[in-house]
């Protein structure tokens, strides 16, 4: 298992939790057999953990036959390999912030998505971006769960999948300082100075 087997489980655990019938029979195969490989885009420049807060907007043009999103996501891990980003997106006014979010499923090659690598300490296993959304255009069908599911991001987002992410990354930095501490002591204890 490498560092981006992660991605396809989550993948896997938010299309099986959250996905519509359509998008489990087209992405769930794909995702068994290591053919697909999620990003997830859910902070921003601007929003850490209080995902409630996006900022990346997205619309409903068409007659709510295509969603248009525009912003930037920040460390989106692994987004240069990804196949699908999972993006959360302000979908209503901020007033009301829980109820005007939503996630849609974002084709990492769609016209208007780039991608700028970041660099960052400690999490040197994997590599993050930005990834910014200018007019970018998908389907309805790509809102998480289907056309019905627009405005209903919140639930789908505070369900176990981000709780597992998150005990991850917490189990990921707990051994990066356990390893910095083992060095440094093992280090003080062969030093010879003078």
């Amino acid at each position: 298992a490498g560092p981006y087997t992660h991605c396809a489980f989550y993948g896997g655990m938010n299309v099986t939790e959250n996905g519509s019938e359509a998008q489990k029979r087209e992405y769930l195969p794909q995702l068994a057999r290591g053919e697909l490989l999620f990003a997830y885009g859910l902070s921003e420049p601007d929003v850490g953990g209080d995902l409630a807060s996006a900022e990346v907007t997205a619309t409903l043009e068409d007659g709510g036959q295509t969603v248009v999103i525009n912003g930037t996501k920040r460390w989106v891990t692994g987004a240069r390999i990804a196949d699908v980003i999972y993006t959360l997106v302000r979908s209503g006014p901020n007033e009301d912030r829980y109820k005007n979010l939503s996630l849609i499923l974002v084709p990492a090659t769609t016209k208007g998505l780039s991608i700028v690598d970041l660099d960052h300490l400690g999490l040197r296993y994997s590599e993050t971006t930005d990834v910014m959304y200018d007019n970018v255009k998908v389907p309805a069908k790509n809102i998480m769960g289907g056309p019905e599911k627009w405005n209903a991001g919140w639930p789908m987002l505070v369900g176990r999948t981000l709780d597992v992410e998150r005990l991850e990354i917490t189990a990921v930095t707990l051994g990066v300082a356990t390893a910095a501490v083992e060095d440094a002591w093992r280090y003080s204890t062969e030093r010879v100075q003078f």
